[in-house]
């Protein structure tokens, strides 16, 4: 008896404790872009949806890219759930504060940026696992707007962003060489003169935040052929990859689009 107690005890110390952690995140993927110019605005996003670096499907674009107005949309890429989850958070935001879409007229694509930037600061103790990209048309200039953002709300306006997994910085190193390169052959400057830095009693960034390419169908051609580059790289491939598009531009309707690589 006291042998069978010793050997069970034995059987028992010589078992390796296992340790289980909490982890609500989870990558499920999602490439995603934007492009501001002169009058326009590019949005674009891969649509499968990863589970343990497989792709579970190739249709997927119910949380990748949302149309928040006439005028403004967001790309959102990581974790699915949490990407429904900002969605559906602040779009009751804008139900709450602006009645919208009830009420006219509708929020601007800067209210939206301010809005979603305190939403991301609110949840800073439990972040939502997503990288978002905010993109419009001035109201007031015409000029497209396009605001990138990390975890906790931090924003920065910008000409092209890129977000969305390991290949995001591979893309945004691509596109920002390209159409740097497009502006120097067009002899457009990327820093803002110094005269334009402050405007009134406000600043502006010292670098323009529009692209130089003033056809968006041309911006569209270049950010495509980055993607196939970096999708054909990636270990996941990019063959049969489908791209969904939305273009905002200045006086006219959004338009949307779906193309495979």
């Amino acid at each position: 008896m006291r042998i069978s107690l010793l050997l069970a005890l034995l059987s028992l110390l010589s078992l390796q404790p296992t340790l289980s952690r909490f982890d609500p995140y989870a990558a499920n993927g999602g490439l995603t872009c934007g492009i501001a110019g002169k009058d326009y605005v590019v949005l674009m996003t891969t649509k499968e949806l990863l589970l343990d670096s497989n792709t579970v499907t190739n249709n997927h674009d119910e949380s990748r890219l949302t149309s928040l107005s006439p005028t403004a949309s967001l790309l959102s890429a990581g974790c699915n759930a949490d990407c429904v989850g900002l969605v559906s958070d602040l779009k009751a935001i804008l139900y709450k504060d602006f009645s919208y879409p009830s009420s006219s007229p509708p929020p601007t694509p800067s209210q939206i940026s301010t809005l979603l930037s305190h939403l991301l600061y609110s949840r800073r103790s439990f972040p939502f696992y997503v990288q978002v990209i905010l993109g419009g048309i001035c109201p007031t200039t015409g000029s497209g707007q396009l605001w990138g953002y990390d975890s906790i709300g931090s924003c920065e306006l910008g000409g092209v962003f890129c977000s969305g997994g390991a290949a995001s910085g591979m893309l945004q190193s691509i596109l920002d060489a390209r159409f740097a390169s497009k502006a120097s052959s067009l002899g457009v400057s990327r820093l803002r003169p110094l005269d334009q830095h402050k405007v009134g009693n406000s600043l502006s960034p010292p670098v323009h935040t529009t692209i130089a390419v003033e056809d968006p169908e041309e911006s569209i051609d270049m950010c495509l052929s980055a993607f196939r580059e970096v999708c054909g790289r990636h270990k996941l491939g990019g063959i049969g990859k489908k791209i969904k598009i939305v273009v905002h531009r200045k006086d006219s309707e959004a338009t949307t689009r779906e193309l495979v690589l």
